[in-house]
């Protein structure tokens, strides 16, 4: 690309008007409303074509470095560091499924109210086919485990479909963290975040200039 402004993709209702489909060059995409259209493709990634869309949702993650390139001409990737990325998890578990077997003789089977959240009914085939385990009690996984509170708050935690899973507001607020949990100290934001900045039209190359400054903000080491 070359900063040339892109011809609008139009999108598809699907869902019953809760998402929007896009057919990117022959890949579809399916978003919520949280997005804000027209996307744009921006270039391509390690898992395909990267699109940029603007999040009219708070989207609010903590970010621990971004990895400048050695010079703004070879600028061709951008690595961002945030708290506890998903590829970091998918190492720490070391699995090559993102549900492997060995989780579900842990945390059971799906059931189907379990997974009534899934929208794909191939995929909801899928998990049906897999071997049925019953959910095993933590307290048989860790008998020396004595405090009731914390095996309860991680069982609420490994709750399958995420709309049943305890929220962050109510782990705050679980008897395990009561000694942690102070609300004069977990501050909510009183007026809403102004992201005016995002509605300017950039080219390719100023948006690669902010990133690579950004970069370099965080790594003053790497200023030239």
């Amino acid at each position: 690309m070359d900063g040339a402004p892109v011809a609008e993709f139009q999108p598809t209702v699907t869902h019953g008007g809760r998402f929007l489909q896009y057919n990117i060059f022959g890949n579809l995409f399916e978003i919520t409303h949280k997005y804000q259209p027209p996307i744009m493709p921006i270039g391509r990634g390690a898992y395909g074509i990267v699109c940029y869309l603007l999040v009219v949702q708070w989207l609010i993650i903590g970010i621990r470095d971004v990895i400048p390139p050695p010079i703004p001409q070879a600028f061709s990737d951008v690595y961002i560091g945030t708290e506890l990325m998903d590829t970091d998890l998918h190492h720490i578990i070391r699995s090559n499924q993102e549900l492997s077997e060995e989780h579900c003789q842990v945390i059971g089977t799906p059931t189907d109210d379990e997974l009534g959240f899934i929208r794909n009914e191939d995929a909801r085939k899928y998990m049906r086919h897999l071997p049925q385990f019953p959910r095993r009690p933590l307290a048989s996984l860790f008998p020396k485990v004595q405090s009731v509170a914390a095996l309860d708050l991680i069982e609420r935690m490994l709750t399958f479909n995420p709309l049943q899973r305890i929220t962050v507001e109510e782990a705050l607020e679980h008897p395990y963290l009561e000694r942690l949990h102070d609300i004069a100290d977990e501050p909510i934001c009183t007026e809403p975040f102004s992201f005016d900045f995002e509605q300017q039209a950039l080219t390719e190359d100023q948006m690669k200039q902010l990133i690579f400054d950004e970069a370099i903000e965080m790594n003053p080491n790497f200023r030239y």
